[in-house]
């Protein structure tokens, strides 16, 4: 079989496994790896603007087992007396989840600057302005 011939809506239809043993993905996994992909990227040039900036912060990774709903980036703000600062990395189409949302909530409400950030532009902006 000459998987390049399968159409999109033949692989989709197909089981998981079988799709795996072939080494084709669907276009929804296609897109969800590309935008993970985007994520990470934007999640790198965040923490090294951080670190030129002589931020220290916290990266709870994905595969962390702290609480379900932590934000990417965690650090004190330097413009306002150490108070907590959180930001929350998405694509332009990421989508934050129930508990996320949440988190959100739960940080503004105890007095944290907290931002759902789309572009390193955002995110420049939000780590430099003086609250």
């Amino acid at each position: 079989m000459n998987v390049a011939e399968l159409s999109p809506s033949v692989i989709k239809m197909m089981k998981p496994e079988d799709r795996k043993a072939l080494g084709v993905l669907t276009l929804d996994q296609v897109r969800d790896k590309h935008e993970a992909k985007k994520e990470r990227d934007l999640q790198n040039m965040c923490e090294n603007y951080l670190r030129m900036q002589e931020i220290e912060y916290l990266h709870l990774s994905c595969r962390a087992r702290e609480k379900i709903g932590w934000l990417d980036l965690i650090w004190a703000d330097r413009y306002a007396n150490g108070r907590m600062c959180a930001v929350e990395l998405k694509t332009a189409t990421g989508k934050v989840s129930e508990e996320q949302w949440k988190v959100i909530g739960k940080l503004i409400k105890n007095g944290a600057r907290v931002a759902v950030i789309r572009s390193f532009e955002e995110f420049a902006e939000f780590v430099n302005k003086d609250a």
